[in-house]
């Protein structure tokens, strides 16, 4: 993985992140090379060992047509299941795996357990939701050249428009 000034990957943890560059940084073993991130929404800068990249989960921005493919999942049918003690394990699961599409399925079974609900979700789910519809937005906005509140309207609109399974 070669980056450089200025363009964005995401962590896993902390989502999209700026390319500051590379730094050298002796911590007492001798001199090792670091990538430096700024994560703004967090205002947190972030060292990554230059050997351990990969191995830290750092990955390029989605591709225009992987947040196509999000997008579908979106419309996706699921069954959500209506008891809290058998939805958590899947969300807990997804939230573990840390891949976009998971954190996506998320925000879609959520979403959908809401609307079936007619009321507002638990405030543990409501900071789940929120937090995964941050993540998902953030990146998709970045990629499909769109406002954050654009993408979380474009983003609803999918969850809630659920494509026919017969079809």
């Amino acid at each position: 993985m070669n980056y450089s000034r200025g363009d964005t990957v995401v962590h896993p943890q902390h989502g999209t992140a700026t390319v500051e560059g590379m730094v050298q940084r002796d911590l007492g073993e001798g001199p090792e090379d670091y990538l430096e991130l700024y994560v703004e929404t967090r205002s947190l800068k972030i060292m990554v060992p230059a050997g351990a990249v990969q191995a830290a989960g750092i990955r390029d921005l989605s591709t225009k047509g992987e947040a196509g493919e999000l997008l579908a999942i979106l419309e996706e049918p699921s069954e959500v299941p209506e008891a809290w003690a058998e939805r958590n394990p899947s969300t807990v699961a997804r939230l573990k795996s840390r891949d976009l599409d998971q954190i996506s399925m998320v925000v879609r079974d959520l979403s959908r357990h809401q609307r079936r609900l007619g009321k507002p979700l638990s405030l543990r789910e409501r900071d789940v939701f929120e937090s995964c519809l941050d993540t998902v937005a953030r990146e998709l906005s970045l990629v499909l050249e769109m406002s954050k509140q654009d993408t979380k309207a474009l983003i609803m609109d999918k969850c809630l428009n659920e494509k026919d399974s017969s079809g």
